[in-house]
């Protein structure tokens, strides 16, 4: 079995040869292991403001247009956010990891994930007749990010429920996103009526699909029934943008939005305050 040392030299060999050539980088330990299975995005359904959301510009992330390579890719070609990033190699921000748990949920997955970097988009495919465990995709915020995680990988640092997976970089390519603020992670401080977890999650599965790492509850103040909390999720391109437009849409009195609203909604929606959270994927 090679060192680690030894892996960690192959790394950089193979990410130098993608750097120079554009060539498909494989992080595995064995060389000799390819995998033929891509990622499929999955198509979200909307209702009406889900539609109206997306005419806004919901999907705030690069046109695309080169069609994944694989013929066992099963998302939707038709869909820009599923297109390969006319980029080279070296500019691609997207992991493809395999061998994960049959039932590795986003949480189990992205807790695994410290001081790499900000997630731009996650999506987990379950096993199916062909392959027998899962895998995942991972599209980082820029390429910073993306090269710190093989890193951890190659130290044996990323593991699973204790398991380390496989990992290479992502045939479907994911160009870097502009900098900023924004980032998979809202967080609300208002009325506990309304920034409240089991309230948030039923609202927004209305409007939107998304994946949920999971929410926290920062700090509830009793006297002023106030909460701040933070709500995690899978990815920010279609889940937590998609939940802040929808947000804004709310305090704006978008018709759409509040239709269903009573009164006492649409007063302590007025009253809550969000912004973008730190995704602890980038943290220590």
């Amino acid at each position: 079995m090679a060192s680690r040392s030894e892996h960690s030299n192959f790394f950089r060999r193979a990410l130098e040869r993608a750097t120079s050539g554009g060539v498909d980088l494989d992080f595995h330990k064995n060389t000799n292991h390819t995998i033929e299975h891509q990622s499929s995005v999955q198509q979200e359904s909307y209702n009406r403001i889900g539609k109206q959301l997306q005419r806004r510009g919901r999907h705030n992330h690069p046109t695309t247009n080169t069609f994944p390579a694989s013929a066992n890719y099963q998302g939707d070609i038709t869909n820009p956010a599923n297109r390969s990033a006319r980029i080279p190699m070296s500019s691609n921000c997207s992991i493809w990891i395999t061998g994960l748990p049959v039932d590795c949920t986003i949480k189990q997955l992205l807790a695994s994930i410290r001081s790499a970097g900000k997630i731009f988009a996650c999506h987990i495919n379950p096993p199916n007749a062909q392959y027998k465990t899962t895998a995942a995709k991972i599209t980082f915020w820029d390429r910073e990010g993306t090269n710190r995680f093989p890193d951890q990988y190659t130290r044996g640092a990323f593991r699973v429920r204790g398991n380390q997976p496989a990992v290479r970089m992502n045939r479907v390519r994911g160009r870097a996103q502009s900098t900023g603020p924004q980032s998979r992670v809202l967080r609300l401080v208002g009325p506990g009526r309304v920034v409240n977890g089991l309230y948030l999650e039923d609202l927004f599965r209305r409007y939107f699909f998304y994946g949920l790492d999971e929410i926290i509850e920062v700090e509830y103040d009793r006297g002023k029934r106030s909460r701040c909390m933070e709500i995690r999720f899978g990815s920010y391109r279609a889940q937590s943008s998609a939940a802040m437009k929808w947000i804004k849409c709310v305090q704006e009195g978008n018709k759409s939005a509040v239709q269903y609203m009573s009164p006492g909604e649409k007063f302590w929606w007025a009253q809550v305050e969000v912004s973008w959270g730190e995704d602890p994927c980038a943290g220590p």
